[in-house]
């Protein structure tokens, strides 16, 4: 079983900053950080997989444009 509370940080707020329009989070921007989180658990678990890989996927891209300028 996976702890998904590590990604709840990544709801709350992008840490590169703004979200890409891309996000799937940014879809649930607008709500407040408890609806977020209810938004998050209620997924089913390939939903959530598929967040988190986008998210581990935006990182290093933005890591790497950050590290090429």
């Amino acid at each position: 079983m996976q702890d998904w509370t590590i990604f709840y940080g990544n709801l709350f707020m992008c840490p590169a900053g703004e979200r890409v329009d891309d996000c799937p989070i940014r879809l649930i921007e607008y709500l407040p950080f408890i609806e977020k989180i209810n938004w998050f658990n209620e997924l089913p678990k390939e939903e959530k997989q598929k967040i988190v890989m986008h998210h581990d996927a935006c990182s290093a891209k933005r890591e790497k444009d950050k590290k090429d300028k």
